[in-house]
C-alpha cells in the first residue's frame, strides 16, 4: 500500500496537465520592464498548459480568485507549442499576452485587452512578423499603403 502512495506523490511531468511556466516568468519579468510597467506590482500566475488550441492566453481572475490564490491574471502557455518557437518567438508570444493585461493604477481595476487586429503594434514593432498570420497581415497592410496610403494618414 505504502508503495502505490510514492508512485501517486511522484508524478511524472508527463502526467501534469499544468505545472509552472519559469522561462515564461523570466521573460516576463524582462518585458514588464521595459515596456509594460503598468504591470510591475500585479502578481501574475504563469503556468504551461500541456495542451491547448491557443499559442497562449490571458485570463483576468475574479474578485474571489484573487482573494483565494492572490494572482490577478493567470497566463496560460500552450507547452506543446512552446517547445516548437524560437527564442525571438517565445518573447514574442509573452509579450502579446502582456499586452492583454490592462490595468488602471488609479481606479484599481484590470481588464483583459482585446487585439489591435489578431496582434498589438507593438508587438510587431519590437519582433517584426514573428508568425505566418502576422506575415500575411503585414502584406495586406503593404498592400494598403501600394494603394497611396502614407505615414500621415496612419496618425
Amino acid at each position: 500500500m505504502e508503495e502505490n502512495t510514492k508512485v501517486t506523490a511522484k508524478k511524472k511531468k508527463d502526467d501534469l496537465k499544468f505545472w509552472e511556466a519559469i522561462e515564461v516568468l523570466d521573460i516576463a519579468k524582462d518585458l514588464i520592464a521595459k515596456d509594460h510597467s503598468h504591470l510591475t506590482d500585479l502578481p501574475i500566475l504563469y503556468m504551461f498548459v500541456k495542451k491547448m488550441s491557443e499559442w497562449g492566453r490571458m485570463q483576468l481572475r475574479s474578485p474571489k480568485e484573487v482573494f483565494i490564490s492572490g494572482y490577478r491574471f493567470v497566463m496560460e502557455v500552450n507547452h506543446s507549442a512552446w517547445v516548437n518557437l524560437t527564442e525571438k518567438q517565445r518573447i514574442a508570444l509573452v509579450d502579446h499576452e502582456l499586452c492583454h493585461a490592462g490595468y488602471n493604477p488609479e481606479t484599481g481595476e484590470a481588464n483583459i485587452i482585446d487585439h489591435d487586429v489578431e496582434e498589438f503594434g507593438e508587438v510587431i514593432k519590437r519582433h517584426g512578423f514573428w508568425r505566418d498570420d502576422v506575415k500575411l497581415f503585414g502584406h495586406i497592410c503593404h498592400e494598403q499603403l501600394d494603394l497611396g496610403f502614407s505615414k500621415k494618414d496612419a496618425a
